[in-house]
Order: structure tokens, then sequence, then C-alpha cells
């Protein structure tokens, strides 16, 4: 695992980190850290083919574009935790969850893990329009913090409606939680 960070933006008193690893084997998730603001986590399934890779890299660079700064990882199991108590970690302190459940393999094991006891981070799935969501997701949308699945047809039509279709439904949804 390479670490890029942190880094301190004087003039805002924002920190932020910045990780990125390779490998083939685990899913691979962008992470936007934005303090004092919690972070955007992106949770997406590896072994990545070419255009799944694609997806993950151009959300990355969305999300630096609206102030994010994407944490991206795909690594080896860690020596002293697994890779679903690392991602369950930063969903806890996450703002919001965006899952792409296209071609899902570990998103369902960290969704388990992160819906059931977050309600106050709301998740945000994605869905290639070519997929079918996976047979047991139908159980996360009875959480209220789930939003419906937003279907794209491919990266760039994702990317062009990151903000409107994406980012904005899922920080109103934050305020509906914060007034409960």
């Amino acid at each position: 695992m390479e670490v890029l960070g942190p880094k301190c933006n004087e003039r805002s008193g924002t920190l932020r980190f910045e990780w990125r690893c390779c490998t083939p084997r685990l899913p691979a998730a962008a992470v936007a850290f934005h303090p004092p603001a919690p972070i955007g986590l992106f949770l997406a399934s590896m072994p990545f083919i070419a255009h799944r890779k694609r997806v993950l890299e151009l959300i990355r660079e969305e999300l630096r574009r609206l102030n994010y700064l994407p944490v991206v990882f795909d690594f080896d199991k860690p020596a002293t935790r697994d890779l679903t108590e690392t991602v369950s970690t930063l969903a806890h302190i996450a703002k919001f969850v965006i899952a792409d459940i296209t071609e899902a393999r570990s998103i369902p094991q960290e969704l388990e893990r992160i819906v059931p006891d977050l309600p106050s981070v709301p998740v945000q799935p994605l869905l290639e329009m070519s997929e079918e969501e996976y047979g047991m997701f139908e159980h996360f949308k009875k959480y209220p913090w789930v939003l419906e699945v937003y279907r794209y047809e491919h990266a760039d039509t994702l990317i062009a409606n990151l903000t409107e279709k994406v980012i904005k439904p899922v920080e109103l949804k934050l305020a509906e939680l914060q007034r409960k």
C-alpha cells in the first residue's frame, strides 16, 4: 500500500489522505476524506476487468473534482484486519457510501456489515443497466437509509450524472436522517 498523505490545506483547514494499492484479488474502494466533513466511501468489486476499473477511476476523479480526496484501495489482506473490517471501519466514519453492485462479489458481504449497523450513513447503490441486482440485495431495501438503485448505461453517463443523480440524493437523505 502506498500512502500519499496526509496533506493539510492551510486555507480551508482540510486534512486530506490518499492511499493507493493494486492487486487483482480483492475489492476496491474510493474514499473521500474531507474533514471536518466526514468521508464519502465508494465500493466496487474486483477483480476488475478494464471497464469496471475505468468506472472506479472515473468516480475517484469526479469525487476529487467535487472537493473530496478519494482513497482508492485494492490491497492484499492486512496482517491485523480483514478487508470487511477495514471497509466497515471506514464506513463508520463516512458521511455516505456509494456501492456499485454491478458484478457484485464482495459487496454483499460488505453491505451486510455496513447497512444494518449504520442508520445515519446513507447508502447509494449503483448498477449498470445491463446487469440485474444480485439475489439477496432486496434485503437492504427495507432500510430507509438505503436509496433507490441508480442505474447507469455506461461509465460516462454515470460520471455526467454523478452530482445530480448520486451525490445530491445522498446529501438530501443525509439531511433527512439528521432531522430525525
